[in-house]
């Protein structure tokens, strides 16, 4: 489905603060969407500094293209600003009565960090994440999950932000941390001798570094370029 790009009479109510360290002021509302259906969502401010917003819509339209599991419905929508409570000081200094946020439907569905208990990649050695590990290594989605955050340099695919459907069955969520940062550029996207980390291949460590692994890996990339020409309109 397209991004949608929603005017402030899409925003019903302010619900609660959502409290993620190191990320940009998110909150949960209800959100009416182009087909009327209001729902509850998650509201992302990214500030003017920066390339957050741009990178949450091409990393979902992306992802979509290549059949991962996203949010269905998502958009880019005009909030009024005398709804957001304790809005961040970066916000208050806008003169303009609305600030574009992304905007995505609340999936109900638990992150991987539920299962494990612990806030980032490679920090803790417990069984839940040794179970979770596992689980990550046998899906058949990882390859494709890693590929991919190797595809758009995405440098923050954490514990958070991969959500649990199922056994096995995951959805990707927050993208504003691709292209290396929400601060990159075209000279530094274009050092070919700059790497960048990919964490979920840190999280399941040496598991992807196997010959069957790896192949599974590069048949997920010969994918990518019709991936890309597919939304190139859209984008």
């Amino acid at each position: 489905m397209p991004v949608e790009l929603l005017n402030e009479g899409a925003y019903r109510t302010y619900l609660e603060p959502v409290e993620i360290p190191g990320q940009e002021s998110i909150h949960i509302a209800r959100v009416e969407f182009g087909d009327g259906e209001v729902k509850r969502a998650y509201v992302k401010f990214y500030s003017g500094q920066g390339r957050g917003l741009v990178n949450e819509v091409t990393g979902h339209l992306l992802a979509e293209s290549l059949g991962m599991r996203v949010p269905r419905k998502v958009a880019i929508l005009f909030v009024p600003k005398k709804d957001v409570l304790s809005p961040p000081s970066w916000m208050k200094a806008n003169t303009e009565d609305t600030y574009p946020a992304w905007c995505c439907e609340d999936m109900a569905s638990p992150s991987i960090k539920f299962f494990v208990g612990l806030g980032n990649a490679g920090s803790s050695t417990s069984d839940g994440y040794a179970h979770i590990r596992e689980e990550l290594v046998k899906s058949k989605q990882t390859p494709a999950i890693l590929a991919f955050d190797d595809w758009v340099a995405n440098i923050d695919r954490n514990v958070g932000n991969i959500l649990r459907l199922g056994m096995g069955d995951y959805a990707l969520i927050d993208h504003g941390q691709i292209s290396g940062g929400r601060h990159w550029s075209c000279p530094t996207l274009q050092d070919v001798n700059r790497k960048f980390p990919n964490i979920l291949k840190q999280l399941i460590n040496e598991k992807a570094e196997t010959l069957p692994f790896q192949s599974q890996v590069v048949i997920c990339w010969q994918k990518h370029a019709q991936a890309l020409q597919r939304i190139q309109n859209e984008l």
